[in-house]
């Protein structure tokens, strides 16, 4: 019985120490917008990996979305951002009372017009380090 109870102990602290690696982990990520697994990432990588995981949305209005794409500021960094094309699909645009272009929404904060990239990494929290 006595070696049921040291398992047992065991296995909590491991789980233990395994939540405290996640919470320290997850906190150098929000302070840093790096994670463990990007290792050997360059900096716009690791840029590119923390804005996937972001709320950020651009919306357009445009019968040539690549020259709209092409113009803006931020084209480099547009892989991982949901678009939306007004001009194509209104739905969404009416639905969210966006009538000024380019538009962005990043984490619930709106911006009608083009952003910078310190802007970008101003309202997402990631860094390009």
């Amino acid at each position: 019985m006595e070696t049921k109870k040291k398992v047992f102990a065991t296995i909590i602290g491991l789980i233990i120490l395994v939540l405290i690696f996640y919470a320290i982990t997850s906190a150098i990520t929000k302070y840093t917008g790096l994670s463990i697994g990007d290792k050997g990432l360059s900096k716009d990588e690791h840029f590119k990996n923390c804005i996937k995981d972001k709320e950020i949305e651009l919306y357009l209005n445009s019968d040539d979305i690549s020259s709209s794409i092409g113009s803006l500021i931020l084209k480099d960094y547009l892989d991982d951002i949901d678009m939306f094309n007004c001009l194509r699909n209104n739905e969404e645009c009416l639905r969210k009372g966006v009538n000024n272009f380019p538009t962005w929404e990043l984490q619930g904060k709106r911006i009608e017009r083009d952003i910078s990239l310190g802007e970008l990494m101003d309202f997402s929290g990631c860094k390009v380090v």
